[in-house]
């Protein structure tokens, strides 16, 4: 088991620059917990251009569980650049669970302000849970995503992607501006619970609030947007 807590990662300056070519920390099994930790003016590029819901990308990001059970708990991300890969990234696990965490476009160190989002690459996704690991060899799948407690700003593709997953939970998360595609993209997903959720405002002429895609059971108790729409697609 892995414990990581109270570390500031920070990159190096200009729009441009990668700071690593996989990822910031990749944590295998069996469980793994980041805590209280910074992650500002980083910046990962996955190699292949095949969209950002795509396997072939998988281990790329900030953080990294590989077959481990990941919490990412109380951490700040800002100002970091994820081209086709996601600020959290789970796969080949049983669970992930992000809470209490803020991701915002530009990062506070000292008195600096820094920022990659500016550059040639974005962010695709804040969360991305992908490939869970089954537990027999029957295909037995209880697998879950919890994701409660978080603050999200703009400037991603899907904002958290969840693919094959047995659970989901989404709560108390709030979402500022506009996502270029959807703010909530589950594929896969049996049984999926979202409650008490925001988007401040929803400016982009593509947003969607949420999308799923052969999903089983879906149950949504207050998903409020600030302009008063709600857009789902199943």
């Amino acid at each position: 088991s892995v414990l990581v807590e109270g570390l500031t990662f920070l990159g190096t300056a200009g729009n441009n620059v990668l700071d690593f070519t996989r990822s910031v920390l990749f944590l295998g099994g069996p469980q793994a917990v980041v805590r209280d930790c910074d992650f500002i003016n980083l910046a990962v590029v996955a190699p292949t251009n095949v969209g950002a819901d795509y396997a072939e990308n998988k281990g790329y990001g900030i953080i990294v569980g590989f077959e481990a059970d990941l919490l990412v708990e109380k951490c700040r991300f800002g100002g970091n650049s994820t081209w086709q890969c996601p600020a959290i990234e789970s796969y080949g696990s049983e669970s992930l669970t992000v809470r209490d965490c803020h991701q915002i476009d530009y990062g506070y160190y000292g008195a600096d302000t820094l920022t990659k989002v500016g550059g040639t690459y974005t962010n695709y996704h804040w969360i991305r849970a992908i490939l869970p690991k089954t537990m027999s060899a029957s295909g037995w799948n209880r697998s879950k995503v919890l994701i409660e407690g978080c603050r999200f700003d703009e400037a991603v593709y899907n904002g958290i992607c969840v693919d094959g997953f047995h659970f989901v939970e989404i709560k108390d998360i709030g979402v500022n501006l506009g996502i270029v595609d959807n703010q909530i993209y589950l594929k896969g997903v049996e049984c999926v619970s979202i409650k008490d959720c925001h988007s401040i405002l929803a400016n982009h002429a593509a947003t969607q609030s949420a999308k799923f895609e052969n999903c089983g059971e879906v149950k949504i108790d207050g998903y409020k947007h600030a302009n008063g729409a709600l857009t789902i697609e199943t």
